[in-house]
């Protein structure tokens, strides 16, 4: 009788020893899922910082580019101008002259008007692809974060997997255990 106490004392402080090392491992298993859950986090947000950086600067060159490109235009206008009153001034004709001088004016402001709209076309058009080119970038931004979340989602079903699956495992231990000590129990009775 003495050394079956001894034995069942025994086995009672190496299940306190297991049930003690099994809390350790599940306080660590809870502090590596947070830092793993913590770094894709931070990852998932540095993806989205760079992919909005990018798109602004994508945004601002194209919008560099159309206005350097209508500082131009202006400033070769304003060189012909420049160049076309002179020309007037220095040629001083009387009547051809001004006959001249006007149909060179009407001229000129249908070439200017035909620029103007031609320019205006150039920048609608500039502009459609600069937005169909965002738009197509959102969309590629749009599914990598589906992606992204589909893979989160995925992380999260296999920890509750893993999770019920060690839940299981401790409770069969536990009845494995109560199913022991039950016998030992019904041993000592006999």
């Amino acid at each position: 009788m003495g050394s079956f106490v001894g034995v069942s004392f025994g086995c009672l402080v190496f299940g306190l020893q297991v049930r003690a090392t099994q809390i350790s491992l599940k306080k660590r298993i809870k502090e590596m899922e947070k830092k793993r859950e913590h770094h894709w986090f931070e990852l998932q947000q540095e993806q989205l910082v760079e992919a909005e950086k990018k798109e602004l600067q994508k945004a601002a060159a194209l919008k560099a580019k159309a206005l350097k490109l209508a500082s131009e235009q202006k400033e070769q206008l304003e060189v012909y101008t420049q160049e076309y009153i002179k020309k007037l001034t220095e040629e001083r004709l009387e009547g051809e002259l001004v006959r001249k001088k006007a149909l060179e004016e009407l001229e000129k402001d249908k070439l200017a008007e035909e620029e103007k709209r031609r320019h205006a076309r150039q920048n609608n058009l500039d502009m459609k692809r600069a937005n169909e080119e965002l738009n197509r970038l959102k969309e590629i931004e749009k599914r990598k974060e589906a992606e992204e979340a589909e893979r989160l989602e995925q992380y999260a079903r296999e920890k509750e997997d893993e999770k019920r699956r060690r839940q299981d495992f401790v409770e069969r231990k536990k009845a494995e255990k109560e199913k022991q000590v039950q016998r030992m129990r019904e041993v000592v009775r006999f």
